[in-house]
């Protein structure tokens, strides 16, 4: 678990281009994506 609370939803995973990952957020559990771009490592 992130040190400030918010929780990991789906890991960091490879999608086409880039990679992206989903976590809720610690104050109200929203739910963010975030997708990096270039290519991901492997």
């Amino acid at each position: 678990m992130p040190r400030h609370g918010g929780a990991i939803v789906i890991p960091e995973m490879p999608v086409p281009g880039s990679s992206l990952c989903v976590f809720s957020e610690p104050v109200n559990g929203t739910l963010m994506t975030v997708m990096a771009a270039g290519d991901h490592p492997d």
